[in-house]
C-alpha cells in the first residue's frame, strides 16, 4: 500500500505508517467514549432507554449495553461524536 520510501524505519525490521494513516496512542482516551450515567452499588453503569428502546445515558445520548457510546450505525464514537 505504501512505497518503502513513505514508511518511517524502526529499530529492526519494524516501521511506522505515516500521518494520517497512524493513530498517535496518547490522542485515544477512552474516558472521552464512555455515557454520563450514575452507577449502581456493584458500580455498574445504569443504562436508561428512550421511548424507542434505544440504550441513552443521562445526556440522552445513544449507547450501548456497556455503556460507550454509539453513533447511528453502532459505531463507538467519543463524546464529541
Amino acid at each position: 500500500m505504501f512505497d518503502p520510501h513513505e514508511l518511517m524505519g524502526l529499530s529492526g525490521n519494524q516501521v511506522e505508517l505515516p500521518l494520517p494513516y497512524r493513530i498517535e496512542k496518547h490522542n485515544f482516551i477512552p474516558h472521552h467514549c464512555l455515557g454520563n450515567f450514575d452507577y449502581n452499588e456493584k458500580d455498574k453503569p445504569i443504562v436508561l432507554k428512550d421511548r424507542d428502546g434505544n440504550k441513552i445515558d443521562k445526556n440522552l445520548k445513544r449507547v450501548n449495553a456497556s455503556g460507550w457510546l454509539i453513533d447511528s450505525d453502532d459505531n463507538i464514537i467519543n463524546n464529541e461524536g
